[in-house]
């Protein structure tokens, strides 16, 4: 599988019919070189069946190989190991109970601000005007007991 990933990764198909399985049906012809010689060695077998190997080019890439694999590992161990973004932290749930004990909002008096809020005409107003939701919630209408 390694041989085949390197015929494909360096175009190997045309120089190394034999070694990427890519020979042709007929016998071989030997193509005139190219004036730039190329990185690796085209040689007939010994025993002259016309079959060739490109064992130099293929053992650079098979090294090229092996450290794209280390190199692929590390990055994975990497991502198994970073941890992702912290967790959102969520709201604290509504306690659905008024404050019962008086409490001072601005320079008042203490009072219990919940029942103020009940008495007044519009409580909702009531309610908007001096922020009393997170105290009052069951009177200003956050939720129900």
């Amino acid at each position: 599988a390694d041989t085949m990933l390197a015929c494909e990764l360096k175009k190997l198909h045309d120089d190394c019919p034999v070694t990427c399985e890519s020979c042709p049906s007929s016998s071989p012809t030997i193509a005139p070189l190219p004036v730039t010689p190329a990185p690796f060695k085209f040689t007939l077998s010994p025993a002259g069946d016309g079959t060739c190997s490109c064992t130099d080019e293929l053992g650079e890439l098979q090294s090229e190989i092996d450290v794209l694999k280390a190199t692929l590992a590390k990055v994975l161990k990497n991502l198994k190991t970073t941890p992702g973004p912290a967790p959102v932290s969520t709201p604290a749930p509504i306690v659905c109970v008024d404050k019962n004990e008086p409490w001072v909002i601005g320079n008042k008096n203490p009072r219990n601000w919940c029942g103020w809020a009940r008495k007044q005409a519009d409580t909702m107003l009531a309610c908007d005007l001096k922020k009393l939701d997170g105290d009052c919630p069951v009177t200003c209408g956050i939720c129900v007991p």
